[in-house]
């Protein structure tokens, strides 16, 4: 979650919460389990294999939609905090001076890749969907 995310829940009157900064979803989630932080800022897709077993609930989703993953979850409009919205978008990377054809050649193959409704079915079967 970006830093203004975040900022954004401590603005608001009443709600107090010290941040606790983690090297990514997987020990923040070990965190959460385990009884040491008592709520979680993450997608729902890190957090996504939890959910389905039952161990972690998603209180809210801090999109303008409610996430199918979790149906019941109020959005944070819904949940009396308007504007607070954070969407995850990702992509992939590479270092600097890659060569060109090696370039063309990754584009070619990541969009041949989220052309496949078999891909496609595999990130939403793992709470991460996808539009192509």
């Amino acid at each position: 979650m970006t830093r203004s995310a975040t900022s954004s829940w401590l603005i608001w009157p009443g709600f107090e919460m010290r941040r606790v900064y983690f090297d990514g979803a997987a020990p923040a989630i070990t965190a959460l389990l385990g009884g040491n932080v008592d709520v979680l800022f993450t997608t729902v897709g890190d957090n996504f294999t939890q959910v389905q077993s039952g161990s972690m609930r998603i209180l809210v989703t801090m999109d303008e939609q409610r996430t199918k993953f979790s149906p019941d979850a109020p959005t944070t409009a819904e949940a009396g905090y308007p504007g607070v919205i954070s969407a995850s978008t990702r992509g992939f990377a590479v270092p600097k001076g890659v060569p060109e054809p090696i370039m063309l050649r990754l584009q070619d193959v990541f969009s041949r890749v989220m052309e496949s409704p078999e891909h496609l079915a595999k990130l939403e079967g793992a709470g991460q969907p996808c539009e192509s």
